[in-house]
């Protein structure tokens, strides 16, 4: 460059366009680019209006970039370098480093991956490759939801808890002749506890139950220590799968556990029953001269079912429609002194994993009852000095006569024709 020039362009770079570049590679496997496609723009979306010339179009943000060339690998030791990109590219999860020599380092998801080889071009790979940009806030996606979180460590302490039954309570690879026995007249005696709890309760899809049930007490010839944890958690886990979309309507005084339109969640009592079994101390029946495997087998399938219960009831309880911010608080309470007395026993037996799995389950009810009740309506005091229908105390109260079933319900009126006076109503 020129000395005039440099003088009138003091902040031009000296070297040529080619001093710019970067060594191209991805995830820090190198190879050779000529040339690429880049994709972008803003997202748009187009309205056209009837009987109307004019159109608008609304600018809804950056479109995401994409990136698209061919890459190719070239040397004697060019299977080294072609194996490294496939697996940079297809066995390694979330974002990678890209740098190309003339656009310069994306974090990138690579999204769609070829490649070629011929005998006439020996020595080198030639690959197509599409990335897609990564910015690392896309909240959404990224972050796990209450829910899906809370249902994803119920399956994890069930699976701890099954796998701590396998190893402390029977032989690893089978449970013998002897235990054998005792065990499926053990498992017998629990789906005889379990059709009494739940086969009879209105609502819940009993044919699922009842064949989950008859498996529990199913004989076969031998029963290893996992096959018949799974059976114990595999049968509870299915009241908590029971509860259909249709409900039954709730008798007079039972409007805490009834939806904001009238209807009773027959889940709610699912979660009641299942917080029982829980809490009940003995499951199985006590034989007469128990042998010390014998207990011990009763003692780990009794516990193991306790287990399951109360994480079923988690579960249960998560997948319910909650009518009110009150309704759930009383609940929330009981499963975290649960969950609390659950971590206890499995911290004095010893078994820390099962203790932090607890523990986990715990901070995770805590995280999406939080976010429900946030979201939830709240219980109000309402006078509206006399007894009124149900109509017309929603018409007063909301200027909404369509919320008379839900005004009804969580009132616990005897009648809709009958609302009482004063009481408790949702918040608009």
């Amino acid at each position: 460059m020129s000395g005039i020039l440099s003088a009138i362009l003091p902040g031009l770079p000296t070297g040529t366009w080619r001093d710019g570049l970067r060594p191209a590679s991805f995830r820090g496997v190198p190879f050779e680019v000529d040339t690429h496609d880049r994709e972008g723009g803003r997202r748009v979306a187009e309205h056209e209006f009837p009987l109307s010339n004019q159109g608008a179009a609304e600018d809804l943000g950056r479109s995401i970039r994409r990136f698209g060339f061919d890459a190719f690998v070239i040397g004697d030791d060019y299977m080294e370098t072609r194996d490294a990109l496939l697996a940079a590219c297809e066995d390694t999860a979330g974002p990678g480093a890209l740098i190309h020599p003339t656009l310069g380092e994306f974090q990138v998801i690579c999204s769609r991956i070829s490649v070629r080889e011929t005998k006439a071009d020996g020595g080198m790979a030639v690959f197509t490759l599409t990335f897609v940009e990564w910015s690392g806030t896309a909240g959404l996606l990224q972050k796990k939801s209450t829910l899906s979180n809370l249902l994803a460590t119920v399956k994890r302490v069930i699976k701890i808890a099954r796998f701590a039954f396998a190893v402390h309570r029977v032989a690893k690879s089978s449970l013998g002749g002897f235990l054998m026995r005792a065990g499926l007249g053990m498992l017998s005696d629990a789906a005889s506890v379990l059709a009494g709890r739940f086969l009879g309760m209105p609502g819940l899809n009993v044919l699922s139950i009842g064949r989950a049930i008859a498996d529990l007490g199913r004989d076969d010839d031998a029963v290893d220590a996992s096959t018949y944890a799974a059976r114990v958690t595999g049968t509870v886990e299915a009241v908590a799968e029971a509860a259909p979309v249709e409900a039954a309507i709730p008798e007079a005084g039972e409007a805490f556990s009834s939806r904001a339109d009238g209807t009773r969640d027959p889940r709610m009592d699912a979660g009641v029953a299942l917080l029982a079994l829980w809490a009940e101390p003995e499951i199985l029946p006590l034989p007469v001269d128990e042998a010390r495997e014998h207990e011990a087998l009763r003692l780990g399938t009794e516990a193991l079912i306790r287990q399951t219960a109360l994480a079923a009831a988690v579960q249960t309880y998560a997948l319910a429609d909650w009518p009110h911010a009150d309704a759930a608080v009383p609940i929330r309470d009981a499963l975290i002194e649960a969950l609390d007395t659950a971590a206890e026993h499995a911290a004095n037996a010893g078994d820390d994993e099962l203790f932090r799995a607890w523990r986990a389950l715990s901070v995770a009810v805590v995280e999406d009852f939080r976010e429900r009740i946030q979201q939830a309506p709240r219980m109000v005091p309402y006078d509206a000095g006399r007894s009124l229908p149900a109509l017309a105390a929603a018409h007063r109260l909301y200027r909404d006569a369509s919320r008379a079933d839900e005004l009804a319900g969580v009132t616990g009126a005897p009648h809709p024709a009958f609302l009482p006076a004063a009481g408790l109503r949702l918040s608009p």
